[in-house]
């Protein structure tokens, strides 16, 4: 037999788990709907910067490059057209 204390434990590991279980039962939806709210403005943002300054591509194969005194990223020599 369980004492009291233990009893108490268990009931409130149970607890805990009922509550885990309902909590994602009903924040499950959400976080979907959060993901797809976030999908849709990525892609919105994407259009519109595409419509804005249209597809850039980079003179050369090299995007950045690392000499260990600094970083230099080559997206400067990107020009939006005309």
């Amino acid at each position: 037999m369980l004492s009291r204390t233990d009893q108490l434990i268990a009931i409130n590991q149970l607890v805990h788990s009922i509550i885990q279980v309902r909590l994602a039962w009903w924040l499950l939806p959400a976080a979907g709907e959060a993901l797809r709210l976030g999908n849709a403005l990525l892609n919105g943002i994407a259009e519109r910067t595409r419509h804005i300054f249209g597809l850039r591509a980079p003179q050369t194969d090299e995007i950045s490059r690392l000499d260990y005194q600094m970083v230099t990223c080559r997206g400067d020599t990107l020009q939006p057209p005309e």
